[in-house]
């Protein structure tokens, strides 16, 4: 029998909220594991902040942005990292370690949407919390929102803009963990995936050839420098938002594709 759109929302739905309880539980019953991130991430956001502040000691713009311009850039950058890290990265870590282990064997076997599954196991609202409210809270506390140029409608669309880049890379990491249906392990490609996201350069100050490889073939500044340079008024805002949505669109038949073939060959190393 073909499965109802609501069934297919409503299975999926509560497979998340079951997967945020679990996260929960595990990151409540040991709150010192891992509290060197509040200071290491804190340490981080300082130390751009200053090195923002030796730059514009010495020029008034940088690629058309003001000090203040790039201060809401920051913002939605971290708002980038930490939610990229602490949902996706962390699944896709744990996709490639379930296939060198063969604990994907027992995951094909639960009644859930395996895909889905695997995408939404870890949700660490917790550490999201933890680790990122003191940084955000300081750079929203230097940025003068008063003065930035932002409209509603450049805001909504580039939320949407923001919501498919971070699509984009979680499609760019998830590629990178598939060779270990083929070879038995990805760690070391997915950890590239870390190092190449994110750049924090303003599109505005690329050559026309690299924003077109870094919105387009490898898409890891659509999220933040894509997004940033619509709700500030530095790019068309409907011909970006279509090319997002559009690769959004194209990533997500794409991710289908690729699983298919990927479950085809796939042998356990447990077996």
């Amino acid at each position: 029998m073909k499965q109802s759109v609501y069934n297919f929302f409503t299975i999926r739905f509560r497979v998340l909220m079951t997967n945020i309880v679990n996260t929960f539980n595990i990151e409540t019953a040991y709150p010192a594991e891992n509290w060197a991130n509040i200071f290491s991430t804190l340490l981080y956001v300082i130390s751009y902040l200053i090195f923002l502040d030796v730059i514009f000691n010495n020029v008034t713009s940088l690629a058309g942005y003001t000090h203040n311009d790039m201060l809401f850039f920051t913002f939605i950058g971290q708002i980038a990292f930490f939610t990229l890290y602490t949902w996706s990265f962390e699944n896709m870590s744990g996709l490639a370690e379930s296939i060198r282990n063969g604990e994907l064997d027992v995951l094909l076997t639960k009644p859930v949407p395996t895909l889905f599954y695997i995408s939404t196991r870890t949700f660490t609202l917790v550490r999201l919390v933890r680790d990122a409210f003191v940084p955000m809270l300081i750079i929203a506390f230097l940025i003068d929102w008063t003065t930035l140029h932002l409209t509603f409608l450049s805001f909504v669309i580039g939320i949407i803009v923001f919501v498919c880049g971070q699509w984009a890379v979680h499609m760019l990491q998830f590629l990178l963990v598939m060779p270990a249906f083929w070879n038995g392990k990805s760690q070391a490609l997915l950890h590239l995936s870390y190092s190449i996201t994110g750049p924090e350069i303003p599109l505005q100050g690329l050559s026309k050839y690299w924003r077109v490889i870094l919105i387009s073939v490898l898409p890891v500044s659509l999220p933040v420098a894509g997004a940033t340079s619509v709700m500030l008024g530095h790019s068309n805002p409907l011909l970006m938002l279509s090319w997002a949505i559009a690769l959004a669109m194209l990533l997500a038949w794409l991710r289908i594709w690729i699983w298919r073939k990927a479950l085809g060959v796939y042998n356990s190393a447990s077996s």
